[in-house]
């Protein structure tokens, strides 16, 4: 299941670790892990609530994934079958939606109501077109417009938070969400949003995702942060995206804002049922997605071989903010991206194993929730339940330790035994191993 709303983080133009395939098959991978931890099969019914019902497109896709392993003759009359449940799937959810829909409007008013900084900011998000995509399913056009009341609990919530003494970056990250295609607003909320987390990348970087969409023309996609905003991002001691904090935030919502009796019948029609906890962490995952959710590759490519070798200080500064992003990130892909610019200014073995050991261990992960097939049977609520009880500690979790949680709720060991490796390769690795193969090759001649 893909996180919709989730932006390319990295380009597909040349730069060195950043523009590879090795490295968009790291990312790629990060983001299937991240997504493993929450998007199991219950945040499927949940989307139709915060968000778009899938499409028949995406229903026979996830379908015809049963088919591929087959022989020719079976494989065909696998897919028809396949293509004609995902059909009456894809009918069964676009009756759905009604019922669907008309629960969003009352949820959102519902949080509208709240008049709290964070609920007004939910509002306007959920209100918007940040999040519902209506090309992918033109039919529901008539069934939803974005709320004209965007701007106005948008704007509340920045006053309620401004008010507050210390802005909320929460609300400053609903805000920034709330506010696409309005550059003015976007860089006021970026201002007060660096000022008030002076040491977190993301505002930093947003802000030079913003400075590459506004300008004209738009500068090279692999191009470095600018060197302001590079320094300020070298001084910053973590990455913190509140990934796990909306989660939180939007699981609290649902729970006080429940579906009816009636609309949980509907819902309960879902082929894949329906869970009220799983149902926010899905929501929680569409606010994040929502934005900012900014790119790394300017800052991966501050941290190419050539500067590093050339700019005084820059490959202490990289590996710095690498180990910074994984020592204080709350989410994998600020972790993730923490280990591959270790990797990128390691200088010794050591370093290299270093990097080689902290990806491994979130490998293991992957691995051991793939085994257990935790979106499979029983296992996707004792997976939810565990990581709802973490959540509702209110103290301080980041993705990973949610992940752990997890697995040690179904009994699943949380580190790999000595000695065990993925088969991962870096890309310096995959260079290498290259670079070796082709001068066999040429001895061989």
């Amino acid at each position: 299941m893909v996180l919709r709303g989730r932006r390319e983080m990295i380009s597909t133009r040349p730069c060195r670790w950043a523009g590879t395939m090795p490295f968009r098959r790291f990312i790629t991978t990060l983001a299937a892990l991240s997504c493993a931890a929450l998007c199991t099969l219950p945040v499927q019914a949940g989307s139709l609530i915060p968000g778009m019902p899938f499409t028949l497109d995406e229903l026979e896709i996830e379908a015809r994934e049963a088919c591929e392993d087959l022989r020719w003759r079976e494989r065909r009359r696998c897919l028809r079958e396949a293509e004609a449940a995902a059909q009456a799937q894809a009918e069964r959810m676009a009756a759905m939606a009604p019922v669907a829909l008309a629960y969003r409007r009352r949820f959102i008013e519902g949080l509208a109501a709240e008049g709290t900084p964070r609920s007004l900011a939910m509002a306007a998000v959920l209100s918007s077109e940040t999040l519902f995509d209506l090309q992918a399913m033109p039919e529901l056009d008539a069934l939803w417009q974005p709320d004209p009341r965007v701007r106005e609990w948008r704007d509340a919530a920045l006053a309620a938070s401004a008010a507050s003494g210390r802005d909320d970056p929460l609300v400053l990250r609903l805000a920034y969400a709330a506010s696409v295609g309005e550059e003015a607003v976007q860089r006021a909320v970026l201002a007060r949003w660096r000022q008030v987390e002076p040491a977190n990348l993301q505002p930093i970087l947003a802000e030079a995702d913003l400075d590459a969409d506004t300008a004209s023309p738009r500068p090279d996609d692999t191009a470095p942060l600018a060197p302001t905003l590079l320094a300020a991002a070298f001084r910053a001691e973590g990455y913190d995206d509140a990934y796990v904090d909306l989660q939180r935030l939007a699981l609290q919502a649902l729970r006080r804002h429940p579906p009816s009796a009636d609309e949980l019948v509907t819902f309960r029609t879902h082929p894949d049922g329906f869970d009220l906890d799983a149902a926010g962490l899905g929501l929680g995952i569409e606010l994040w997605g929502a934005g900012p959710v900014v790119r790394f590759v300017p800052l991966m490519c501050s941290c190419d071989p050539e500067p590093m070798e050339t700019v005084p200080g820059r490959r202490d500064d990289c590996r710095a903010i690498g180990r910074r992003m994984y020592d204080h990130g709350n989410s994998l892909i600020a972790q993730l991206v923490g280990v591959a610019l270790i990797r990128k200014a390691a200088t010794t073995d050591e370093e290299r194993a270093q990097a080689r050991a902290l990806r491994d261990r979130y490998d293991w992960h992957l691995e051991q929730m793939a085994k257990a097939e935790i979106d499979e049977g029983d296992k996707a609520p004792v997976w939810v339940a565990a990581q709802v009880a973490r959540l509702l500690q209110d103290e301080p979790v980041t993705e990973a330790q949610l992940i752990e949680t997890g697995l040690q709720a179904l009994g699943l060991p949380t580190e790999p035994p000595p000695g065990w490796t993925s088969g991962f390769r870096f890309p310096d690795e995959r260079e290498a191993e290259a670079s070796q193969a082709g001068a066999t090759r040429a001895s061989a001649q």
